[in-house]
């Protein structure tokens, strides 16, 4: 395992240097106002996608964990991919349909051109979802991982032409967004397009009812995620304005920067959890756990010093406020953390209902905190609401998850390794 954590470390490493680059392009050549506008835009293209996907892609983890026959794979595919076309449709739909029923007072001030761009973005941000959920599922991490690479050199290169050289704003980031997602999901389909006809998909359409069953059961869980991280952008947008907003996630996404260690474990835990039991799963991933929550918490102890200097620095005089900001939200890091690496075993246990209704309480009780707070109290009532409700809560959630996996393996020494959980 901690050679495959090593070479996924590298590729975060990639990742971490090109979204620092992202970062520093999108913050000095956008501003304040162009950097929030950007992140309104992604956030409602985000979310619009997860409720899209019906969350199939954690299903597809799900039935690779569980799958025992050797062409499991072609059936799959042939169901997820019949599903795809038909939620890639209904997701642009909707969307075009609130933009065109809702207006302002939806979205904001945010300008229509750019929104219906953004729009565009939807059928292929659902299937770079699935693509990325199935190669791991085929034990092709090394392709995953030169793909996730690909795209972020593309988007730093994109970026470096349409909002340097070309001066094209929002719209140019935007390019340079669908660009780098092209490119995702063309390095590894024509691996999925192969290893789909090694084997016939056995009566397509009734594998994707089941398919569709299963995504049902946790997509409460995967939309309440993404109205948890989404309401308090589009909620400082209309009230606050873009400048509060690219003050705001600015901190954020710094702050998801130490998160680059978290997602390279946690992307090897997915990829060797085929074939093999959830518990016994746990039993190699306890320590890697431990060691990457050290490790996280001594580089937020680092970011909190440098904070003063380094954000100025990186993203420019405008963004200082973001720098409180950021000292504050620092706790995030800590209960993303715990997230990125128990969600995979959360998921290969088959807790969809559960994690469902979990996601269900933190994405309302995140709702209630930022739709009170942010219009008594602006970009502060954002922070407070963030503090509570993206760290207080998930810890400890996730702190309760663990001590449940502890307890399983408690009660059952006299297993084997392979029993089910």
């Amino acid at each position: 395992m901690l050679r495959d954590v090593l070479k996924t470390g590298g590729v975060q490493l990639v990742q971490l240097g090109s979204g620092l680059i992202v970062l520093v392009l999108t913050a000095r050549l956008l501003g304040p106002e162009g950097r929030g506008t950007l992140g309104a835009l992604m956030a409602w293209v985000g979310l619009f996608s997860a409720a899209g996907s019906l969350s199939l892609d954690s299903v597809v983890v799900h039935r690779a964990a569980r799958a025992g026959a050797q062409d499991w794979f072609p059936p799959l595919f042939a169901a997820l991919w019949r599903l795809y076309l038909m939620l890639a449709a209904a997701a642009l739909l909707v969307a075009l349909a609130c933009w065109w029923l809702a207006g302002n007072r939806l979205f904001g001030a945010l300008p229509p051109g750019l929104l219906l761009a953004a729009w565009l973005l939807l059928p292929v941000m659902i299937w770079a979802r699935y693509q990325g959920a199935l190669l791991l599922a085929l034990g092709r991490l090394g392709l995953r991982n030169q793909g996730v690479m690909l795209s972020n050199l593309v988007m730093v290169a994109g970026l470096l032409v349409t909002l340097w050289m070309l001066d094209l704003g929002v719209a140019g980031a935007l390019a340079a967004q669908a660009l780098s997602a092209l490119l995702v999901v063309l390095w590894g389909l024509r691996c999925l397009l192969r290893a789909a006809r090694q084997g016939g998909g056995r009566q397509p359409w009734r594998a994707a009812g089941r398919l569709a069953l299963d995504g049902g059961k946790v997509h409460a869980a995967q939309v309440g995620h993404y109205v948890y991280g989404s309401v308090d952008v589009v909620t400082l947008n209309a009230v606050a304005g873009p400048a509060a907003v690219g003050w705001y996630q600015l901190a954020l996404r710094l702050i998801d920067v130490g998160g680059a260690l978290p997602q390279a474990v946690a992307t090897v835990f997915r990829a060797r959890m085929g074939g093999a039991s959830p518990r016994s799963a746990w039993r190699s991933q306890r320590r890697p756990v431990l060691l990457t929550l050290v490790a996280v918490l001594f580089a937020g102890a680092v970011g909190w010093l440098l904070a003063p200097w380094a954000i100025p620095l990186v993203a420019g005089d405008d963004f200082a406020p973001t720098v409180p900001l950021f000292r504050l939200l620092l706790p995030v890091l800590l209960a993303r953390t715990l997230e990125q690496l128990l969600v995979p075993q959360i998921f290969a246990r088959g807790y969809f209902l559960t994690g469902s209704l979990i996601s269900l309480v933190l994405a309302g009780s995140s709702a209630g905190l930022f739709l009170w707070l942010i219009p008594a109290q602006g970009l502060d009532g954002a922070a407070t609401a963030a503090l509570l409700a993206f760290a207080l809560l998930p810890t400890l959630i996730y702190l309760g998850w663990i001590w449940w996996f502890e307890r399983d393996l408690r009660r059952a020494p006299a297993l084997s390794p392979d029993a089910p959980p």
